[in-house]
């Protein structure tokens, strides 16, 4: 009795299997999809589709070519390997790339402390620059950009400001001088004076035990 039970429910997958088998439709309506692999029968779900990455995107169990960039998925495609309905972007929205995106990209919206470097189109972000006087480092999030230092009356400027990079400022050295408060070049007049006059007078000395 046992093996006559066990028989009849294999005989019943068995029949399920082959009306699955047959009948492609009965599957989609369930939303999974049969495939063979080793010999045996499976579900193909969602998470079994695996598509070529950058060239095509998974949409109801099946593989969509990308759309070109510049355009977005209005309609998904309704058989393998085909591609869908694609529309071309909207005013200030861009695709880069070729996508399976239903949207496109909102472009970027320079701040009135910055100006358009690179207009936005259907392919490409727009691109901003902080104005002149200003900068914005590239390792930061540029929300506003600084203002651009300015060296005191005591420092050099190293390098001057740019839209990417900061003035670089340096404290000026002093002018060589061994004696405060005296001129530069002046420091070794009283040491030069020290000097000569002891020769002087030695040499006015001489001078006159020769002329008597």
């Amino acid at each position: 009795m046992f093996d006559k039970s066990m028989s009849n429910i294999g005989l019943h997958y068995m029949v399920v299997l082959l009306i699955w088998a047959l009948n492609p439709m009965v599957a989609a309506q369930s939303g999974l999809k049969l495939t063979r692999t080793g010999g045996s029968v499976r579900n193909l779900t969602q998470r079994d589709i695996s598509c070529q990455e950058n060239l095509e995107y998974p949409h109801d169990n099946i593989c969509c070519l990308n759309c070109l960039a510049g355009t977005y998925v209005k309609e998904y495609c309704t058989r393998a390997l085909e591609r869908g309905t694609c529309e071309a972007c909207e005013f200030d929205t861009y695709t880069e790339h070729g996508n399976g995106l239903r949207q496109c990209l909102k472009c970027t919206t320079c701040h009135s402390d910055q100006v358009t470097t690179k207009a936005c189109t259907i392919t490409q972000d727009r691109e901003c620059r902080c104005k002149p006087g200003s900068f914005c480092a590239p390792d930061q999030a540029c929300e506003v950009c600084k203002k651009c230092l300015r060296c005191e009356e005591n420092e050099v400027r190293l390098k001057n400001c740019t839209a990417t990079s900061n003035t670089v400022c340096k404290t000026r050295l002093p002018a060589p001088s061994t004696i405060p408060g005296t001129r530069p070049g002046t420091a070794d007049i009283p040491l030069l004076h020290a000097l000569l006059t002891p020769v002087y007078y030695y040499g006015l000395g001489f001078y006159c035990v020769l002329t008597q």
